[in-house]
């Protein structure tokens, strides 16, 4: 056990009400501790997980989630959280390549390819040999687990569109704590003997075990997307513990005061932050940690939606995600949304609706005022969308924090930062505010805030920020060990 960090008559503020903060207030609650206050400056709670209606009555979140639970408590709380009110569905992840869908992970679903495509993607597993060296970033780590013709062929352009960031500057490490490829496709590994029998072997394609990527069923929120999840979860903590349209301008760590845009402050004896670390080095004004923050790099995104008149397309109806490495289509990734809940297009007549996202950075710039309709063209480039579909409703939604980047510098920084802040009462947790996109999903950044509790007022372990490996074991849990 680790010595606890707040007496039981400490207040808590939370910056953040996006999942991690939310996570956190409810287990303050849970434990019967009521000196707590959650301030956010959206409008809304969710953070990146919030979902919006437009003007025409589509609903779309930011992003193509799904909720994949590595957790007991996770899976209760989203039951009680919205009881009765749950769609299942089948996964089913796809990758659009050479004009055809295929199922994803990319890697070890070669015998789909095109004959030549598919002999560069084998002659590279055949090439690769026995690694006798240590990968020296994500490029060269890739390149030694998949070959040169998968990479080319996916590998490479995928990664450099999702993350917009040269692939040569980012770590490979993190990708170790992935335990299948349910957690990330970079988890599964092509057999060489398996891809060869999956393309030679009488019976042909299908013939032996995939990745099981696409084995299994998520739940879905009956209506108001992912974003009615932290809503309800928001009204069980209690509304008036929520306070939003609240930007914090400053915090005094030595006086452990929180000040607000609209001249309010807040004092605390333990802060818990879920903005994104950069600034929050920024505003406890700890100039020594600076430099250290500024290593902490970041993609931003764009989510636009698409909704259409009439019948979802054949090819599209029971599809969830699908993945484009096509450096001529801007998105990286679609979403068939209204495939999620029938309540996700408008009532009063025949709708359905596909959500794409498309990274920038400085070294990826994106015109986000002519995307909308670079999408649009490419949806249509790809035959998802044709001439004689009309498009009812053109949405955009752009979240400057949108990946944090597995830098080769993260983990230091990373290091230097979180004990300087924890010395003054501090504590960065969640996506951004822990800065690990190996343990960002929506569970583990319940679990972030939940287990960050725990080691306050209990003086228990925090296993998901700083034991990822583990947390993404499905045996951790399943044993309870």
């Amino acid at each position: 056990m680790l010595r606890r960090r707040l007496d039981p008559d400490g207040r808590v503020v939370i910056l953040g009400a996006g999942p991690t903060g939310l996570g956190a207030a409810h287990r303050l609650r849970e434990l019967g501790h009521d000196r707590f206050a959650i301030f956010d400056r959206a409008t809304q709670v969710g953070g990146l997980a919030a979902s919006f209606v437009d003007p025409r009555g589509f609903t779309w979140d930011i992003g193509g989630h799904i909720q994949v639970s590595h957790y007991p408590y996770f899976d209760e709380l989203l039951r009680v959280a919205l009881p009765g009110q749950w769609l299942q569905h089948q996964r089913d992840g796809q990758v659009f390549f050479d004009g055809e869908l295929m199922p994803y992970p990319f890697q070890v679903n070669i015998d789909r390819l095109a004959p030549e495509t598919r002999w560069r993607c084998i002659s590279g597993l055949l090439a690769r040999g026995a690694a006798d060296r240590a990968p020296t970033d994500f490029a060269d780590w890739m390149h030694q687990r998949f070959g040169e013709g998968i990479c080319d062929a996916f590998m490479r352009p995928f990664n450099e569109k999702a993350w917009a960031w040269p692939l040569e500057q980012m770590d490979y490490r993190w990708i170790r704590t992935w335990a299948s490829a349910k957690d990330g496709s970079l988890a599964a590994v092509p057999d060489l003997e398996t891809t060869l029998a999956a393309v030679l072997r009488p019976g042909g394609s299908g013939a032996v075990l995939r990745g099981n990527a696409n084995e299994g069923t998520f739940p879905f929120p009956v209506r108001g997307g992912t974003g009615a999840i932290w809503n309800a979860i928001a009204d069980r903590i209690g509304r008036d513990r929520v306070h939003l349209g609240r930007q914090a301008t400053r915090v005094d760590a030595r006086a452990r005061v929180v000040e607000f845009a609209d001249g309010s402050s807040e004092p605390y004896d333990v802060l818990v932050s879920t903005i994104p670390l950069d600034q929050l080095v920024a505003l406890a004004e700890q100039s020594h940690l600076v430099p250290h923050a500024e290593r902490l790099c970041h993609a931003a995104v764009y989510v636009v939606g698409v909704g259409i008149v009439g019948p979802t397309p054949e090819r599209l109806r029971g599809r969830c995600w699908i993945y484009f490495p096509d450096r001529d289509v801007p998105f990286h990734r679609a979403t068939v949304f209204s495939n999620y809940a029938p309540a996700n297009v408008p009532v009063g007549g025949e709708f359905w609706s596909v959500m794409t996202e498309t990274s920038a950075s400085p070294h990826k710039p994106v015109d986000g005022k002519a995307l909308i309709e670079a999408t649009c063209q490419a949806l249509r480039r790809v035959g998802f969308v044709d001439g004689g579909h009309e498009i009812a409703s053109r949405w955009l939604h752009f979240s400057d924090y949108g990946y944090p980047i597995p830098t080769l510098g993260r983990d230091e920084a990373l290091a230097r930062i979180h004990p300087e802040l924890a010395r003054l009462g501090i504590y960065s947790r969640g996506r951004f505010g822990g800065w690990k996109y190996e343990v960002s999903n929506q569970d583990q950044g319940v679990m972030q805030g939940v287990e960050l509790i725990d080691r306050l007022l209990l003086g228990a372990h925090e296993v998901t920020y700083w034991f990822p490996h583990v947390a993404n074991d499905p045996a951790y849990y399943a044993t309870g060990e």
